[in-house]
């Protein structure tokens, strides 16, 4: 597979500016990517980077990701881990989500939260693993309570242990490891030890 090197000004500048324009990467990500295609060429990047700046803007781009991240319903901290891979700057992508979450109220949507228990229900899941899968900043506790309580009730919780508990049995698991798997899946000790 060849790959290009580049080593004229005007291929670096075009190369940039396409790859800028197509992907939409953090200044910090472009000037790796052009690195790469240099081979650490700094002299090269510098001069492209310097003639070129007036075109590039990270807080414009970060801020379309940030609202893009949003819509899909990703939390916080899943939108700031994301863009960090990218190589944007944390401070601006803090201060970014701040300009479109208020402090205190969940990034969350009720009707994504809803969909979600549901699907995690239906894969008999327990109301505390869905919880811990579900609550990941303080403000989305009370939203998420909120909608288990409409979704579950008592029994339903008891159905899902009694269907994993048979699904481990069948499989002649020793009753000690059957414990230890569902309390890995977050069902009460108490609820287990009565299927005994």
């Amino acid at each position: 597979m060849y790959k290009e090197i580049i080593t004229k000004y005007q291929r670096g500048k075009d190369y940039t500016l396409w790859y800028y324009f197509r992907y939409f990467p953090s200044i910090n990500r472009l000037k790796e990517k052009l690195n790469e295609k240099t081979q650490n060429n700094t002299e090269l990047v510098n001069k492209i980077f310097e003639n070129n700046w007036n075109l590039f803007n990270d807080l414009d781009v970060l801020d379309s990701k940030v609202q893009n991240l949003l819509f899909r319903n990703k939390n916080k901290n899943y939108i700031i881990t994301n863009l960090l891979q990218k190589r944007f700057i944390k401070d601006d992508i803090i201060n970014i989500l701040e300009k479109y979450t208020e402090i205190g109220k969940s990034i969350l949507t009720e009707n994504f939260i809803e969909r979600k228990i549901i699907q995690l229900k239906n894969k008999n899941k327990s109301k505390q693993y869905i919880r811990n899968k579900l609550i990941e900043q303080p403000e989305d506790k009370e939203l998420v309570e909120k909608i288990i309580t409409e979704i579950y009730w008592e029994k339903s919780d008891y159905e899902a242990l009694l269907f994993e508990y048979n699904k481990l049995v069948h499989k002649n698991i020793e009753h000690r490891k059957i414990i230890q798997r569902l309390l890995s899946k977050w069902f009460k000790y108490e609820e287990i030890k009565k299927l005994h």
